[in-house]
């Protein structure tokens, strides 16, 4: 039997009432996931024909890497609705993911593209089947095929400068790669590629250059596909929601960011890292008692957390109690004397209670400790300016801008302290 009857095959019997729903093993996955892929699986069982509720089932498997199960499961939601661009696909990217035979996935990649032209990873995946089974040639077309739907889709620039390099075209390989390093500056494997590339030309200072940004850059694991991540959304284990926290709070989106945490906490509730990340974020949502809940969580999974005493300083001096921030300040400097955070901040909580020469003593004590950074040197300043210092606030300053030339608190303070002499 070929390999294309036997897909065939898969398609038509995934079809027949008579076939039974796979069995998903769901031991070992955190509950959360099991849950949901639980409540997925019944949805199938009772509405055995609806090929969204099979969909939705692969999407869940194929998120959280169960893709034997997704694959099944995508060929049914195929055979239910032949013309959905969201099963093709997706039977497609996980028979990739799976190593299955080329002709097997010729035919998968095929059909997609039949459902929805233009999508330009989809190209870019079958560009690297083909590739991966030695079919440069072919290879070559679907790559061209991407960057005709997507002229920027480093990872086709990328992967056709590999076929090329490998057809004995260098010349026009340092051209393609020179196009997706541009794109991805920090792709490791371009600048691989590169780098042979500039070998086969006998450039070998072209091929120093690139193999010294390639070992300086990393393995890039996908590219923009947005199919792909409709799928990463139906991912909710903790190391999924860890990763959108993170994203969400680098765009200042504290609420979403602390929704993720708090379902990560549900599932790991003895990680005292979760829960100061949770404080973290609370605290700048503005929700400070459920920060205060969160940190002493932390604290009490982790007594010696220096990073959770840190927050709950912080919680205390938003508060202004001083006196509460300043013993947790103490502890994160006798816990980490090494870290800068706990010195500064235990210096600016002093200096808001009027404790302004202790504050400087301790500004010395942390400088003949540890190297410290622009904003410490800058408060240290402002400081000094308070005292009457004027030089000592100058010097702080002029240290400060040495290290960071556009540090705003270090040039409004040096400015302001120059006049003042």
């Amino acid at each position: 039997m070929t390999q294309r009857t036997a897909l065939a095959a898969l398609l038509f019997v995934a079809c027949s009432p008579a076939w039974e729903v796979p069995e998903v093993d769901t031991c070992g996955m955190e509950p959360r996931v099991a849950a949901h892929i639980r409540e997925a699986h019944a949805a199938v069982e009772n509405h055995p024909d609806d090929a969204g509720a099979w969909g939705l089932l692969a999407q869940l498997l194929d998120a959280h890497g169960e893709f034997e199960s997704a694959f099944l499961i995508y060929a049914r939601a195929h055979a239910l609705d032949v013309g959905e661009f969201r099963w093709a696909y997706g039977l497609a990217f996980v028979g990739h993911e799976l190593r299955r035979p080329l002709e097997e996935l010729e035919e998968l990649f095929a059909t997609a593209a039949k459902s929805k032209g233009g999508h330009a990873p989809l190209y870019c995946r079958w560009g690297d089947a083909r590739m991966n089974g030695g079919r440069f040639e072919e290879a070559e077309l679907a790559y061209r095929e991407a960057l005709e739907c997507d002229a920027d889709l480093a990872a086709a620039q990328r992967g056709l400068g590999h076929v090329l390099s490998a057809s004995g075209r260098a010349g026009e390989a340092v051209r393609h790669f020179q196009q997706a390093v541009a794109r991805t500056p920090q792709d490791a494997a371009a600048w691989a590629g590169l780098a042979r590339a500039y070998g086969k030309l006998g450039d070998g200072a072209q091929a120093r250059r690139a193999a010294a940004r390639a070992d300086a850059g990393q393995a890039l694991e996908s590219m923009p596909d947005s199919y792909r991540d409709e799928v990463a959304l139906f991912s909710i284990s903790s190391a999924s929601l860890l990763g959108r926290a993170e994203v969400a709070l680098s765009l200042g989106n504290y609420q979403a960011s602390a929704e993720h945490l708090e379902a990560v906490a549900e599932t790991r509730p003895d990680d005292p890292w979760v829960w100061r990340n949770l404080a973290l974020v609370l605290r700048r949502a503005g929700r400070a008692e459920e920060a205060r809940r969160a940190v002493s969580r932390a604290i009490d999974l982790a007594p010696d957390f220096a990073f959770a005493h840190l927050e709950l300083g912080k919680l205390d001096e938003t508060a202004q109690r001083l006196g509460e921030a300043e013993r947790s300040y103490r502890k994160v400097v006798a816990l980490q004397p090494q870290g800068e955070e706990g010195w500064a901040r235990l210096a600016a909580t002093l200096f808001q209670g009027k404790r302004t020469q202790e504050a400087l003593d301790l500004y010395r004590e942390a400088d003949r400790r540890i190297a410290l950074g622009a904003g410490t040197l800058a408060d240290w300043g402002a400081v000094c300016l308070e005292a009457g210092d004027v030089d000592g606030a100058i010097h702080h300053y002029e240290r400060a801008l040495k290290l960071d030339p556009q540090h705003p608190r270090a040039k409004q303070g040096l400015t302001r302290a120059r006049a003042m002499r």
